[in-house]
Parts: structure tokens; sequence; C-alpha cells
């Protein structure tokens, strides 16, 4: 769900979750792992109860050779899932708990300036009022200051690459900008601190 604040039929974009198509196809395989580890251990358990119950008779060197073969590729096959399986999972795991500290570190970070943000909106919706951008254009335009690429804003608006790209010519025209780089400092110059002369000397 996107946190969205409307203004004049605009729509400002506060913020937005992390997709979670990437957790949702990777636990659908870790299931599908699990599965066929399990697979395996039955074939490997039923090869066993085979061998075993086979009559003295019936244990021919081909026909046995052949049970235990079909037993091995089981057993190394079901442990080499089920070790994948426990790895990968872990894995996600650790993925999860390092998202959620990193939203938790945004939250905060919210709660902390929840004043100057709500200001930065407001000073935000006037100056797209005042460059009359239309509510497709204001919307592309958020998007735009918060990086996302032409394709990107496409697929989260609903609309067609080519008229995401342009509406951002027709922002920065309106804006008398020359691209995206200008229309982000023109909203971040004086918010950032200066840099030192020590930083700049870095950069050189």
């Amino acid at each position: 769900m996107l946190y969205l604040m409307n203004w004049r039929g605009s729509t400002i974009i506060l913020g937005h979750p992390p997709d979670t198509s990437y957790f949702m196809n990777t636990n659908s395989s870790l299931l599908t792992q699990r599965w066929l580890a399990i697979l395996m251990f039955i074939i490997c358990a039923w090869g066993i109860a085979d061998i075993s119950f086979d009559s003295p008779q019936e244990r021919q060197p081909v026909h046995l050779t052949f049970e235990i073969a079909l037993l091995l590729c089981s057993m190394s096959a079901g442990i080499w899932l089920w070790r994948s399986w426990r790895r990968s999972e872990k894995d996600l795991l650790a993925v999860r708990y390092s998202l959620e500290q990193s939203h938790q570190t945004q939250e905060e970070w919210r709660q902390r300036a929840s004043l100057f943000i709500d200001g930065f909106h407001h000073a935000l919706a006037e100056q797209f009022s005042d460059w009359q951008l239309t509510p497709a254009e204001c919307e592309v335009a958020q998007f735009l200051l918060r990086g996302f690429s032409h394709k990107d804003i496409a697929r989260f608006s609903g609309r067609s690459e080519r008229t995401a790209r342009q509406h951002s010519v027709a922002v920065y025209k309106k804006a008398k900008l020359a691209g995206r780089a200008e229309l982000s400092a023109f909203f971040l110059e004086g918010l950032l601190p200066a840099p030192t002369q020590t930083e700049s000397a870095r950069r050189d």
C-alpha cells in the first residue's frame, strides 16, 4: 500500500513498501526444494524396504546393483536438497531481518523529522502549483525526485513508458530545468549542509 497525500486532485507520494514478489517467489522455491527432499527420502526408504523384503532368489546381481544405485542417488539428492533448503531459508531470514531493521530505522527518522517532512511536502505541492503542473505531471515529478527510472514510473503509475517520459519532459520544460539532476537540486539546495573544505578537497 502506498502512502499517499492528495492535493488538488494530484497524488503526492510519501513512500512505498519494498516489492514483495521476491519473497513470494523465494518462498515458493524453498517449499519446492523441501518437498523434493522429502520425496527423495521417501524413495530412499522405499528402496531400503524393497531390498530388505526381497527373497534371496530375487536378489539378482543386476537387480540388486540397480536398487543400491537408486538408493544412493536418492539419498544424495535428498541430503543436497535438504541442506540447500536450510541454507536458503537462513539467507532469506537474514534478508528479511535486514529489511525490517532498515524499515524501522527509516520510520524512526520519519518520526523525528515529521514536522520538517510535512512542511517539505506542503512546499513541494505549492511549487508544483507555481509551475502549473497537471496532476499526472505532479505524480511523475514525485517519482523522478525519488530516483525512479521511466520504466519504473510506468510500472507503478499504470502508464506506458513513453507517456512517463513525455510527462518528465513536460515537468522539466515548465520548471525551466535541464533534467532530473537539476530538478533534485532545485528542492535539495539549502536543505543539505554545505560540504566542508576538507570534503571538497577529497572530491577533487
